[in-house]
């Protein structure tokens, strides 16, 4: 069932563009759904509903959300315009491997933010959750937005986040604690994925490419996420993989066209 909730995004992006609209709206809903969920859970369903329920609920929702689908895909069958049949476009492994990069640095990153932070600089409850809810925020900015490149002015100022996370310590005192050190990381980490992102997002190709795409960008993102918490702590043992992500990030962010 998670499997097939999963797809939908992709499924209705795949059946509107055949009907020659724009679908990247639909991935933004998507995530702002996402972040809708996340929070809805943490403060309203966790807290109040117990485990029999909340299951109970999900298997309800499960069913509505077939039912949901289920009419979609009957109302887009029954008035699709059949396009003319486009001559089929290459898809060049070299294509393939840069929207997996794309993919594996915002989630390694991602992951080294999140561990960064509860483990480094303040184990609050909750906190490991900031990362997350702002990675989905900057998804529905990067592919909701008409020009889907991050703003030249935030650049730089992305860069000089990096700068000052990378070059203060986990409680740095001249901050006057850990506060400041958390705010300062967490916005120069949504900075930095809100730029990924949106040279991901820039980076789509035409409709009936999209599942390519969303496929590797999903590989790309697992690989990411499984080398930041299975390799990295011991290959970059001696460099520590909150510096490696720091990296990935500058460097990225350093291309010309800045991702």
């Amino acid at each position: 069932a998670v499997v097939a909730v999963a797809t939908t995004s992709t499924l209705l992006q795949e059946w509107l563009g055949r009907r020659g609209g724009d679908p990247a709206w639909l991935y933004a809903a998507s995530n702002a759904g996402s972040l809708g969920g996340l929070t809805a859970y943490v403060l309203l369903v966790e807290p109040t509903l117990a485990l029999e329920t909340q299951g109970r609920w999900w298997r309800w929702g499960v069913a509505s959300w077939g039912g949901m689908m289920m009419i979609t895909s009957l109302f887009f069958f029954r008035n699709c315009i059949q396009k003319p049949a486009s001559i089929p476009v290459k898809l060049h492994i070299e294509k393939i491997l840069v929207w997996m990069l794309m993919g594996a640095v915002p989630c390694f990153f991602l992951m080294a933010a999140t561990r960064h932070l509860v483990t480094d600089v303040a184990p609050v409850p909750l906190l490991g959750l900031s990362p997350l809810a702002l990675y989905l925020v900057a998804y529905t900015l990067a592919f909701g937005r008409g020009d889907q490149r991050l703003p030249s002015l935030l650049q730089p100022i992305a860069g000089l986040a990096l700068l000052l996370m990378a070059g203060m310590g986990a409680t740095d005192s001249r901050l006057g604690g850990a506060a400041p050190v958390v705010i300062l990381h967490l916005a120069g980490f949504f900075l930095v994925s809100w730029g990924a992102l949106a040279g991901q997002a820039a980076s789509r190709p035409e409709p009936a490419l999209l599942p390519a795409f969303y496929l590797a960008t999903a590989v790309g993102g697992a690989l990411g996420g499984t080398a930041q918490s299975t390799l990295a702590p011991v290959v970059f043992r001696w460099l520590g993989d909150w510096d490696y992500a720091l990296g990935l990030a500058v460097l990225m962010l350093a291309t010309p066209s800045g991702w």
